[in-house]
């Protein structure tokens, strides 16, 4: 009977040992909410075109038809496509609407019932995608700089239009324009008013722009509708000094998308008529004491809350500036990166939200340095200077250097490797320095569940800057990275990131200020997996943790802490490691930490050894089926 309690005993002890920890903490710690993060590399090229096709060759006027393309992008993803047709007859133009998404890769293109019988092809085709890369196929006509020829044969489609009197091609025709009043006061408006008329579709809208040919500045009247009302308000700011503006052009489109503008040359279409009456004019008057605002804020200084940044993330971008008068409004920044002539720019500033805004980092946007380029600010009566380091025109000289280095795949941060350290003898007086083979045979002569002795693996690390090319999985809700050489994490890796925030007092009296996570990378089928190498950690270090005191303790299946020293960027605590389950980022307790119980059960030292060969097993066993005890009760605790 006694050697059949024996072997149940080895039974129970290797059934134990045999089952995985993740299988204890799922059922015995606390777990946060799981986060699966797809992992994401820098992404410099464009999507590629393989193919455009149109859902019909005919079309009746009022219709749509659908417009598909076959294009693919090598890491972010494709974002959006527009495609325009041009009828080389008339030169008329159609564009389709945005489409989005990698599934989606249709949308529709909407003809006018007003648009003549004509043959439509395609005259080039914008594609862009989560990174930001741009690029057009088609005719040099395209706006873009990056233009490549089209990899298929060019889709035309017809349009039929059978309605009595056919299309409409002829823009409007202007036959006067009058004003309401030929002084206003600042602050107040006016009605400009015009008589057009239309062929056949009728007057869409208009708009109306005038001059100060003294001083250059402009006043533009809201939109005008319709051919009942084609009325509109010129609203004259408050801050517009005294001076004599004219009409100097405007710009008048019919329900058939025909445009015409009247007017100087400044305008900016191609199709300008001259004036065919005289010229309209209105006088501004300002009484305020000091008069209006007509010289544009002065910009004094720009300035970043750091100078390196993860993509993925933001950083602060605040300006000084002053204003004579108005005060200031809004303001832009951009910035280049003179090796790839890529360019990131802040969001809009608003001058009433304060005098900062947030620069936003694409997740997908390759390490490099960005200079301070240009800077664009308006005040309050519209005002506005542009600062650049090669002014043209009336652009001032950008004379501030500023800039800051985004860090990706290949980031150089100097994570140091870590050294052994010796474990606290054992009862027989000997020294161990475990090793990830021996963890377990050294752990069998701890006394209890939870062993606070400190040790190290002594793993052979790969320097950040060997590791090119590198993959990085970021969770959204820790902000946690890793980041790895090709090869070291399977295909399709991605990561749960579970933060343990009901902890055992028996540890958080050891860890001190803490946070604990359960870290696990799982490939595509949903196993967990282990990295083939060296990876690198990054875990945000939140306020009120002394970064001088920090480091970082990986709790091994025997409950072990074995202690990683970190280097702190940024914010981010960095560690290297090989392995993955919990990970522990505290400040460290004096110089070591002691070995202590957290059960009741202890292992009396004085008691001799076990003198049979069962018994040693037997002993070795129940050491160890102790310690995951240990772990049972550690997770009980939290419950």
């Amino acid at each position: 009977m006694k050697h059949k309690r024996i072997v149940s005993m080895l039974l129970a002890a290797f059934m134990t040992l045999s089952m995985p920890l993740s299988g204890y903490a799922e059922k015995t710690v606390e777990h946060g909410a799981s986060t699966e993060v797809t992992p994401y590399v820098a992404d410099t090229q464009a999507p590629v075109l393989n193919n455009i096709s149109i859902s019909a060759t005919e079309v009746q006027a009022g219709e749509s038809l659908t417009v598909t393309i076959d294009a693919t992008d090598d890491n972010s993803g494709i974002e959006n496509f527009k495609a325009y047709f041009i009828n080389r007859t008339n030169g008329r133009r159609i564009e389709s609407d945005w489409g989005y998404g990698d599934d989606a890769l249709s949308t529709q293109v909407y003809i006018s019932k007003y648009e003549s019988n004509g043959t439509f092809e395609l005259e080039y085709i914008y594609i862009s995608d989560k990174a930001g890369n741009i690029i057009y196929y088609g005719d040099e006509t395209a706006p873009g700089t990056n233009i490549q020829p089209l990899p298929c044969i060019r889709p035309t489609f017809r349009v039929i239009n059978e309605e009595e009197g056919g299309g409409d091609i002829i823009p409007p025709v202007l036959k006067n324009v009058s004003l309401n009043q030929t002084e206003v006061s600042s602050g107040n408006s006016l009605t400009v008013t015009i008589d057009a008329m239309d062929d056949n579709s009728g007057i869409e809208n208009f708009k109306a722009y005038f001059i100060n040919r003294t001083n250059g500045r402009r006043i533009e009247s809201d939109w005008g509708y319709g051919d009942d009302a084609l009325s509109t308000q010129v609203y004259i700011s408050k801050y517009e000094s005294n001076g004599t503006f004219e009409l100097e052009y405007i710009y008048i489109s019919d329900k058939a998308g025909n445009i015409i503008y009247y007017g100087d040359e400044t305008a900016p279409g191609t199709n300008i008529q001259p004036l065919p009456y005289i010229r309209p004019t209105f006088r501004v008057i300002n009484e305020e004491e000091g008069g209006g605002d007509i010289i544009p804020p002065v910009l004094k200084n720009v300035s970043l809350n750091q100078t390196e940044v993860s993509a993925g993330s933001s950083l602060i971008l605040t300006i000084d500036s002053i204003d004579d008068n108005s005060g200031v409004n809004d303001f832009i920044a951009y910035f280049i990166n003179r090796a790839n002539g890529r360019r990131i720019e802040s969001d809009w500033g608003y001058a009433e939200k304060g005098s900062s805004t947030k620069i936003q980092i694409s997740e997908y946007e390759p390490n490099g340095t960005f200079e301070l380029e240009y800077v664009r600010i308006s005040d309050n009566a519209k005002n506005y200077v542009e600062y650049t380091q090669n002014p043209m025109g009336e652009q001032e000289k950008l004379d501030i250097a500023l800039s800051f280095v985004v860090f990706n795949d290949d980031f150089e941060t100097p994570v140091p490797t870590p050294t052994p350290e010796e474990k606290p003898s054992n009862n027989s007086g000997e020294s161990n320095t475990p090793s990830s083979e021996n963890s377990n045979e050294n752990s069998s002569n701890a006394s209890s569940g939870l062993s606070l002795s400190i040790n190290r693996n002594e793993v052979k690390q790969e320097s950040p800057k060997q590791q090119s090319k590198s993959i990085q999985i970021k969770d959204s809700k820790t902000n946690i990275t890793i980041s790895a050489p090709k090869g070291v994490l399977p295909e399709g890796t991605t990561a749960k990131v579970s933060p343990i925030s009901n902890v055992a007092s028996s540890l958080s009296d050891k860890l001190g200020t803490f946070l604990l996570y359960d870290i696990k990378l799982v490939d595509e089928n949903g196993s967990t997996v282990q990295p083939k190498g060296t990876v690198t950690v990054g875990i945000p270090v939140p306020e009120g943790f002394d970064i001088d005191k920090l480091v970082v303790y990986y709790i091994d299946e025997e409950g072990n802490l074995i202690e990683y020293p970190v280097v702190v960027k940024d914010g981010v605590a960095y560690f290297e490691t090989d392995h993955f389950s919990y990970y522990a980022l505290a400040e460290k307790q004096g110089n070591s930490l002691t070995t202590q119980s957290t059960t009741e059960t202890q292992t009396d030292s004085n008691k001799p050894n076990p003198s049979t060969g069962a018994q040693d097993l037997t002993a070795v066993l129940a050491a160890a089926a102790v310690s995951l005890m240990g772990l049972v009760v550690l997770g009980k605790k939290k419950h």
